[in-house]
């Protein structure tokens, strides 16, 4: 690692932690030539996952639409940053982790939704409506009849 003051190639490593429930690592480094002291993150690299979109056409999986889709659906809510995001990285690690390949949108959308119905069924509701794209008040009476027969 190139210290980012100096850009001299050694550095030494001086403290070491997990982060993102051990997804992330985060180290303390020092330069070994002008002693400036910064930060790494490291994440873990995975093989880039395709999406079969509705219409035939395949895209790479991106993480990032969910998590705004996520802030979206819980935007006049008062829930933290820090929950929407441990929903979305929980969310992220369960398509990540699913076998059948390739990943439909349909698949990534029912996951999300899964997770939603377990947590909070007003978010469920709202992303529901974005998802299955509810078209009268019928299509969100029937989401939410669904809903309280499950509670």
């Amino acid at each position: 690692m190139r210290c980012p003051e100096c850009r001299h190639p050694h550095t030494k490593v001086t403290a070491t932690r997990l982060q993102d429930e051990g997804t992330v690592v985060r180290r303390r480094r020092r330069c070994l030539h002008c002693g400036y002291r910064f930060s790494t993150l490291e994440n873990c690299c995975v093989a880039d996952l395709v999406v079969l979109k509705r219409d035939g056409s395949r895209e790479t999986f991106e993480p990032q639409k969910i998590l705004s889709a996520l802030k979206k659906t819980f935007k006049k809510d008062v829930r933290s940053d820090e929950s929407i995001r441990q929903l979305h990285q929980r969310i992220v690690q369960t398509i990540r982790g699913q076998e059948k390949r390739p990943l439909t949108s349909q698949m990534i959308g029912d996951i999300v939704l899964e997770e939603l119905r377990r947590i909070d069924p007003m978010a469920y509701i709202r992303f529901a409506s974005v998802y299955k794209n509810f078209q009268t008040p019928h299509d969100f009476a029937s989401a939410a009849q669904a809903i309280s027969e499950e509670s």
